[in-house]
């Protein structure tokens, strides 16, 4: 290994605390976890999806580290649905009532994910029940 490569192994090793009692250690290893899984998600998408795969690698992060950057797989929380209506309206160009009926600000998404939310609404031209997945505001237009 490289000296640079020792330092950071070292490093991280005193911050998760190695050289502390087992419960200790463990206790201190959840917490750092779930600070860097709150921090992940309030950072968007990208770190998010960055979260996810470490999520599935137990040879990299400790275990309760494993279990914390699983739930940014299934449970990332959602963000505001007005944010969502005006990203929609922006889209679109027209106002959200012009295209679909149920969809308000109190209404919830059904669905909440690193890339976007999903709604359940109804076209207001056909009467058709839909899914309509918009994108988070943060993300990055290519």
């Amino acid at each position: 290994c490289s000296l640079p490569g020792d330092v950071v192994v070292s490093a991280a090793r005193e911050h998760l605390g190695a050289a502390r009692p087992a419960a200790e250690v463990e206790a201190l290893q959840a917490a750092r976890a779930r600070e860097m899984r709150t921090l992940l998600t309030k950072l968007g998408p990208t770190f998010i999806k960055f979260g996810q795969m470490l999520s599935i690698r137990p040879d990299v992060i400790p275990p309760a580290a494993v279990y914390e950057m699983q739930k940014l797989c299934d449970s990332v929380p959602s963000y505001p649905t007005p944010d969502a209506l005006a990203l929609i309206e922006a889209e679109l160009g027209a106002p959200v009532t012009d295209v679909f009926e149920h969809l308000q600000a109190e209404t919830k998404p059904i669905a909440a994910a690193s890339l976007g939310q999903v709604y359940r609404c109804t076209l207001r031209a056909s009467g058709e029940l839909v899914a309509l997945k918009v994108q988070r505001p943060d993300m990055v237009r290519a």
